[in-house]
């Protein structure tokens, strides 16, 4: 086993024995794919704004923390050397799907390739979906989200095969969604 899923593996045991199961709330931005991230050309500029996306993050968990009185997962504040980005994203995905039962989204997620399969994994296990200001985050205003966000970059120059790929996952899910009412109305 290699080192960092040793590490990831030590830390979820460690994680729980603190949260019971699908009792946290989690904190969800986008901390290096943001849109005025794609859009700032100076790496000093992205740099900034990543260190804003984070200052967001974390001001949002220290309100939901105070209001809510519960435990809020903060992936902003996990530094890890020798991590990429795609170990964050697994570490925090194993996260969301063992101890997350509500997951709050920061404006502007859906330009972020880690957070838009953060929404569907949230979608897939039953995790809630909020938006910064505590109002549920319905599949079609997802996908809404995303497709505006895809032709957003299009227009722009900027293309990313990614996102071509959750647009097609998200619309699934509005798919499933109208099947499971369709379902549920006729019992």
């Amino acid at each position: 086993m290699n080192t960092t899923i040793a590490t990831q593996d030590s830390m979820l045991r460690a994680l729980s024995t603190v949260l019971p199961p699908h009792t946290a709330l989690m904190v969800v931005g986008p901390l290096t794919s943001s849109k005025a991230i794609h859009a700032a050309s100076d790496p000093a500029e992205r740099d900034r704004l990543q260190c804003d996306n984070e200052k967001a993050i974390t001001q949002l968990a220290d309100r939901l923390r105070e209001e809510q009185g519960r435990p809020v997962v903060n992936p902003s504040v996990l530094v890890v050397d020798g991590w990429s980005l795609d170990d964050y994203r697994r570490f925090f995905l194993d996260v969301l799907a063992r101890f997350v039962r509500c997951a709050y989204f920061i404006r502007g997620w859906e330009y972020s390739q880690g957070v838009t399969a953060e929404f569907l994994l949230c979608r897939e296990v039953g995790v809630e979906c909020r938006d910064d200001n505590g109002d549920v985050i319905a599949d079609g205003d997802a996908i809404a989200l995303l497709q505006a966000a895809n032709r957003h970059l299009r227009d722009e120059g900027k293309s990313f095969d990614w996102m071509a790929e959750r647009t097609a996952a998200f619309s699934g899910l509005l798919v499933q969604s109208h099947r499971g009412l369709s379902l549920g109305e006729r019992s």
